[in-house]
């Protein structure tokens, strides 16, 4: 119990899938949690040798106090940190994790490290001092609390590049650490230029998609709206509904001689009563 109370960390198991509750928080494991290997701040464990709970979300790949990459492999060995390792500081091999050289982590992935440390911790944070330096991914983080953003960062960051880009979607993809620095770049661009760079993201996925098929484009917009409508039915921050709508209408507007997009016509998947004309 104290174990768990240090380090806010605690697990519980559900019907089909788990949750964790981290600092106070309720988060579904999915894609967010449960990395494939543990990861650790070395300097942490210097400080205090226990794990910490936000280790464990997948698009935290920094400590926000220190400011260093978290580490995810043993320096000696190049074996994954075992999550069941016998000793907190020591590898299989013997290696103490806490000699292990600092890497510095990109500006996007402290950016959000130090958002969910906000997210999660509150007025609490370990990172008060960064607080008036924070970008905008990590200020509404802050504001808007973790449970509301975090799938519509991991939206942002993973499933619509992906889409954009035609590679298949395979479940919840599981993140390494050396993936989030871009996956955290993609969600700092998007957000730095909200919603202009949400809208150019629509029509490139759009225009990718409509010259090999305009039916593919089409289904891809329409899957693309119930995730939208799925990761914003406890909470819409961003206005992302809105944003979707706007974009989506914008290219009916400009096709409409074509009539090749047909995401809301006769279904009425879309309300595009306020389409954005250019």
């Amino acid at each position: 119990m104290a174990v768990a109370e240090l380090s806010g960390y605690w697990r519980q198991a559900m019907l089909s899938h788990e949750q964790y509750r981290c600092a106070g928080h309720w988060i579904e494991a999915l894609s967010f949690i449960g990395c494939p290997c543990s990861a650790i701040c070395p300097i942490c464990l210097i400080e205090a040798p226990y794990s910490r709970a936000e280790w464990d979300i997948s698009l935290y790949a920094c400590c926000p106090v220190h400011g260093v990459s978290l580490l995810e492999t043993c320096p000696s060995c190049s074996r994954s940190i075992g999550l069941n390792r016998q000793e907190i500081c020591r590898c299989r091999c013997g290696y103490d994790f806490r000699r292990a050289l600092m890497s510095n982590p990109s500006a996007p992935s402290l950016e959000i490290a130090t958002g969910l440390d906000w997210a999660l911790w509150g007025e609490d944070a370990r990172t008060k001092e960064l607080k008036h330096g924070m970008g905008r991914c990590a200020r509404l983080m802050d504001s808007e609390g973790i449970c509301a953003l975090l799938p519509q960062l991991w939206f942002l960051g993973i499933t619509l590049p992906a889409l954009t880009a035609n590679v298949p979607l395979r479940g919840s993809k599981r993140l390494r650490r050396q993936q989030v620095d871009s996956v955290a770049g993609e969600v700092v661009d998007v957000l730095n230029g909200w919603p202009d760079s949400f809208l150019e993201r629509i029509n490139q996925l759009y225009r990718n998609r409509y010259v090999s098929n305009p039916a593919d484009a089409d289904r891809v917009l329409r899957y693309v709206w119930r995730r939208t409508q799925d990761i914003t039915a406890h909470g819409d921050p961003l206005n992302l509904r809105r944003v979707f709508v706007q974009a989506v209408g914008a290219t009916q507007y400009r096709r409409r001689k074509q009539r090749c997009l047909r995401v809301c016509t006769a279904q009425m998947e879309l309300d595009l009563e306020e389409q954005a004309k250019p």
